[in-house]
């Protein structure tokens, strides 16, 4: 019987010395009222001058804050100039990502340049001395150095700290100013730490933070080592923490943008990898896809799916993922669905299901239907043999690869792209709403036009329900 994680949140005195544009910011939001917050953000001209008001502000705030430049080192360059050695978590592999299937063909130009197989590095864990971690990102500041994850290209990728004005990197000079400071940290003596900017976002949460602990506290050589956790997670992603972090250790739950000082910290280097966005006039050419470790993957899969392989008699076979947040919204989303469940489908929204019921239902699935969004992270618990279908706005700067090569790195292969129009106007870039031609998904998902009747024996939570527009 395994013994309970004890949970620790590091309390941070109201008034403790800190040097904050980002903490300007964060408590304008925490006194907006939820439901209020909620309202204006679905409200596109409330976006609009939401952004310009926190970037113009930034930029401001600079010209009276004059804070340090620090330099920004890769991991692996950091601890090679120090001698510092690695153990290893997990060996290099090659991931074959076979073309994905896209509809309608006319649109198959936005998928040339993609790979037909990546390398990912091994991955490893090393000890670093009184070292900074900060919460909600994954940099870690050692001295007069900032260390960010070995995959992370700054001449192409822009980070979400700088989206949201928590970070400023000047590329060509290989520096980095951070907008968030405590100056004085609480310290503790040993921990690992796996803080991420976006450790609250399901996806990047399954494919990129829960992989590198699952390696971590799988590894007996680190038995009650405390983790340094993000504050906010929801409690399937504190589900799937607790199946690894079961053994009675210590989660040490951290406050965005809040420091801890470690003197002896355990980093794990990168497990799985997206950028947030690319860089505004970076070079396209080698633009990341995602990449993802296989036996990573292979290790929260055995963990989390619940029943043997051979079980295959529970949940629907035909799954269509509901989509109910902003952004990148199907804009004729009832009407996809309503022609899905006429196809025999079932209607689900896996974020009021637990995390292993989400992959017990992927897993279980023979056809899966969805728009691009966090919930379809759960394909890396379906079946070599499961048909995914997956629809997303047509923008050259998407990475369309993103969910092949989830898919891939989990052992499945069979993914179809069903490519929508986006909604002429939104300033969302990648993340613009748009809408789906019927007739095109009927074709991506190789429907003969039969109807079908969903069983009685599906389960009470799964039952579909025709949403009438």
């Amino acid at each position: 019987m395994h013994a309970a994680p004890r949970i620790r949140k590091i309390e941070f005195p109201d008034d403790a010395p800190r040097n904050s544009y980002a903490a300007i910011v964060s408590n304008v939001r925490k006194k907006l009222p939820f439901w209020l917050y909620r309202l204006l953000k679905g409200f596109i001209p409330f976006r609009q001058t939401a952004r310009l008001c926190v970037r113009y502000g930034y930029y401001v705030y600079r010209l009276f804050v004059h804070e340090n430049w620090l330099f920004l080192v890769k991991q692996a360059d950091y601890i090679r100039i120090n001698n510092i050695p690695v153990i290893i978590l997990a060996k290099a592999a090659t991931v074959l990502t076979p073309p994905a299937r896209i509809v309608p063909a006319a649109c198959q130009h936005y998928l040339t340049g993609l790979r037909e197989h990546y390398e990912f590095p091994e991955i490893y864990v090393a000890t670093i001395q009184n070292a900074v971690t900060i919460g909600r990102t994954h940099l870690i500041v050692v001295g007069d150095k900032v260390l960010c994850h070995d995959l992370f290209t700054p001449k192409r990728d822009h980070t979400f700290e700088e989206l949201t004005y928590r970070a400023q990197i000047e590329v060509d000079h290989g520096r980095i100013q951070l907008a968030s400071r405590d100056r004085n940290p609480v310290r503790i003596p040993v921990a690992a730490t796996f803080t991420d900017a976006c450790a609250v976002n399901y996806a990047h949460w399954m494919t990129e933070v829960l992989p590198r602990i699952a390696l971590f506290c799988s590894d007996e050589r680190f038995k009650g080592i405390p983790i340094i956790i993000d504050d906010g997670l929801h409690p399937n992603q504190m589900e799937s923490l607790y199946a690894f972090a079961d053994d009675g250790r210590e989660i040490i739950v951290l406050v965005p943008e809040r420091e801890i000082t470690v003197d002896r910290l355990y980093v794990v280097s990168v497990a799985g990898y997206v950028p947030y966005e690319r860089r505004p006039g970076g070079n396209p050419e080698g633009h990341s896809q995602g990449y993802f470790s296989p036996d990573a993957f292979a290790l929260i899969r055995s963990r989390l799916l619940a029943k043997s392989e051979d079980d295959t008699q529970k949940g629907p076979k035909k799954i269509f993922i509901r989509r109910t947040t902003t952004g990148r919204k199907l804009i004729n989303a009832a009407e996809v669905e309503a022609l899905l469940i006429a196809e025999g489908y079932t209607s689900v929204e896996p974020e009021t299901l637990s995390c292993a019921e989400q992959a017990e239902m992927f897993h279980n699935a023979t056809h899966i239907v969805g728009s691009s969004g966090a919930a379809m992270a759960n394909i890396l618990f379906t079946r070599p043999d499961a048909k995914i279908c997956i629809m997303i706005g047509q923008n050259p700067d998407t990475s369309y690869g993103y969910w092949q090569n989830i898919a891939c790195a989990a052992g499945a292969a069979s993914v179809v792209y069903v490519l929508g129009q986006c909604v002429e106007g939104s300033p969302d870039g990648i993340h613009t709403d748009f809408t789906v031609d019927p007739n095109l998904l009927l074709k991506a998902i190789g429907s003969n036009g039969t109807r079908h009747e969903t069983a009685k024996t599906t389960p009470a939570r799964f039952r579909p329900q025709i949403v009438k527009g």
